[in-house]
């Protein structure tokens, strides 16, 4: 006897329900593909834009590199700026009163800067030493992010830094432990600023040396620039970073250089010390302290 399989009686409503959680099942699966499609593009896309430091990445270092840039310190820091010159020799510079001069010949072998010290004014035990410097670049920087890296265990100039490498305008990172954006300009400045060493106004600000030319000696010190200081720049400064967010009273905060001298007369400390400041001339300001943004 042949057996039959009996099937309920479906209604018209029961078969647009299984019409509709067929439709509702594609268009799930169709949407977890889409999700899973899109985080595998999104995964791809980190490890292929996030910023890396590498050796020569984009640009190979040549004679003709070395000769076509500046060569110097990092923004805001004391230190020494290369000058090289077409017939392999070189010689430097100084963004500080006194300290050092070296000079000497240099050469590019496979992809390295070969540098020789002929003169040194503070370390001659060095001279005669060949260094060797590979080309670098960091992205996570927030103004140059192109360097010459010294190699090896030895004492010398760890980083000459490329100036006119910089990082481009509106990118976006954290600066001390602050969300910012990267913005290269120029901005004229009261004479009234107050300079402070983190964007809010519980940091730290700095103070600046007044120097008595009758006594020959510091007669006081300002929590602003002293004017003259201020009139040789043009009361511009350069501007580095903003903060992405404003504070509490509705005011965006900006990262700068600092338009001071680096010898005796002009001497940097941070307010309720007494010690010289030796780090970086960058501070923070707010922009009520701007009276014009300068586009570069």
């Amino acid at each position: 006897m042949t057996k039959y399989t009996i099937f309920p009686k479906i209604t018209q409503k029961d078969a647009c329900d299984i019409k509709n959680n067929v439709m509702h099942s594609i268009k799930r699966n169709k949407m977890k593909t889409i999700i899973f499609l899109r985080c595998i593009s999104a995964i791809f896309l980190f490890f292929l834009l996030t910023p890396i430091i590498s050796a020569g990445a984009d640009q190979k270092l040549s004679k003709e590199y070395l000769l076509n840039n500046e060569w110097g310190p990092n923004i805001g820091e004391l230190g020494v700026f290369f000058k090289f010159k077409n017939n392999k020799t070189y010689k430097t510079e100084i963004n500080f009163e006194g300290g050092e001069f070296y000079q000497g010949t240099y050469d590019v072998v496979n992809g390295k800067l070969a540098l020789k010290l002929n003169e040194s004014t503070e370390e001659p035990k060095l001279k005669g030493q060949t260094f060797s410097y590979t080309l670098m670049r960091d992205d996570n920087e927030i103004f140059f992010n192109e360097y010459l890296k010294l190699e090896g265990n030895v004492i010398y100039i760890d980083k000459i830094w490329n100036q006119k490498a910089i990082v481009k305008n509106g990118k976006k990172m954290k600066y001390q432990s602050t969300d910012v954006e990267t913005i290269n300009n120029l901005a004229r400045i009261k004479d009234s600023s107050h300079y402070y060493q983190k964007p809010n106004e519980k940091s730290p600000r700095f103070m600046f040396s007044i120097w008595n030319d009758k006594t020959d000696k510091i007669s006081a010190w300002s929590l602003a620039i002293p004017s003259d200081v201020l009139a040789s720049v043009k009361r511009e400064v350069q501007l580095i970073l903003r903060t992405t967010k404003k504070d509490n009273k509705g005011r965006y905060w900006y990262c700068i250089v600092l338009p001071v001298g680096t010898g005796g007369y002009d001497r940097v400390r941070l307010e309720n010390t007494s010690a010289e400041w030796t780090g970086s001339n960058i501070a923070w300001i707010k922009e009520t302290e701007i009276k014009q943004i300068i586009q570069r």
